[in-house]
């Protein structure tokens, strides 16, 4: 494809894209004509025709190499078998064998610049599928381009390469937001720790936090103690945990009235009571629904949450799961079950999703018709 053509490809496939090639070029070197055309020609999906057309095309490359070799290594005469009182000498065996051993070794090192073109190429697709409508003029820093390309190369799982196209993607939109830290620790995450980080997206406040569930929750509603710990060993939580000592919202956004109601004698914020008679955090999820969580204020230890380690951050931006509300249902249920805690759930005023139920939420104050 001549630059001409080229420019003109990219020049029509609108800014987001246009700088989007620029850095694969500036990382890779060269883009080529399939990708230019897939990108252009398709709305969503570039990176599965891509990802399609690579691994069609390492088969075809494999098995004219396999056949190059077999016609190389075809015996002219019957082979020879030493006596058994004869040594082998396999100087001679690596002699006769060095035209074949050559051409694996050349065979091999294509292959494998293939499979890495491939995967950059892929992901470079992937991060065109994520791109968002706008992007900043603020061109991206070529030691991350750098790192970002050496780093991706040898990535070949889809889903691994689904987040490395989603990191170039943010990075493309917004350059500096996604830190050098967060490619290495990208970069050693295994496939199983790519799924727990999944997992944890659900879990997580604003703000980052992870606040422990009970045992009694299902595995789908909770991270175990093993997998809090292969997190925390991948470099995506800090270790150890934290008491919760955090107020974000002020006290007006809360209705203590209905919560007054729902707890009773247990409530611990009865009128002309101490304002050191209780501590209070409050934490706000995705879906804009409020965790409110109180505890009495005499040596009791307030409840524990993980955090996300700074470079870890942007991971969990660019999976953005919404909140998973059985979650937050056991979560509730099991903070209640300690005689000096007491938590709720206060919905967003114009949700209309699931209803969490009122094991979660305190009745409405009296006067107020039932939803």
């Amino acid at each position: 494809m001549d630059p001409d053509a080229i420019n003109k490809a990219v020049a029509a496939a609108g800014k987001p894209l246009e700088k989007l090639v620029d850095v694969v070029s500036a990382g890779m070197g060269h883009v080529t004509r399939p990708f230019l055309v897939v990108i252009n020609a398709y709305a969503d999906g570039k990176a599965n025709l891509i990802r399609q057309a690579y691994a069609h095309r390492m088969e075809r490359l494999q098995a004219q190499h396999s056949a190059q070799l077999a016609e190389l290594q075809e015996p002219k005469a019957p082979a020879l078998r030493p006596k058994p009182e004869e040594p082998l000498d396999i100087d001679v065996v690596f002699e006769e064998a060095e035209p074949s051993e050559l051409l694996a070794a050349r065979f091999m090192e294509t292959e494998q610049q293939g499979r890495r073109r491939a995967n950059l190429i892929t992901i470079a697709a992937e991060a065109a599928d994520n791109l968002p409508p706008h992007v900043s003029d603020e061109p991206v820093d070529p030691d991350w381009i750098e790192r970002f390309f050496a780093n991706a190369k040898d990535v070949s799982r889809e889903d691994l390469q689904r987040l490395w196209g989603k990191l170039l993607a943010a990075e493309v939109a917004q350059p500096s937001r996604v830190p050098l830290r967060t490619l290495d620790t990208l970069r050693n995450l295994t496939v199983n720790e790519a799924k727990l980080l999944h997992k944890a997206a659900s879990f997580l406040a604003v703000g980052y936090v992870y606040v422990i569930v009970g045992p009694d929750a299902p595995d789908d509603a909770r991270l175990s103690g093993a997998e809090l710990a292969t997190l925390q060993d991948a470099g995506i939580f800090e270790s150890p945990s934290r008491p919760l000592w955090m107020d974000p919202l002020k006290s007006s956004d809360i209705d203590f009235n209905a919560a007054e109601k729902r707890f009773g004698d247990r409530y611990l914020l009865h009128p002309g009571a101490e304002k050191q008679a209780y501590q209070q955090s409050v934490l706000v999820y995705r879906t804009g629904h409020k965790l409110i969580i109180q505890w009495a204020n005499s040596g009791i230890i307030p409840p524990n949450f993980f955090l996300v380690r700074p470079s870890a951050m942007p991971l969990f931006d660019i999976i953005a799961n919404t909140t998973s509300l059985t979650y937050l249902r056991y979560l509730v249920t099991s903070i209640n079950k300690h005689e000096f805690y007491q938590a709720w759930i206060q919905e967003p005023s114009n949700w209309e999703g699931e209803r969490l139920g009122k094991e979660t939420a305190p009745p409405a104050p009296e006067g107020t018709p039932d939803s």
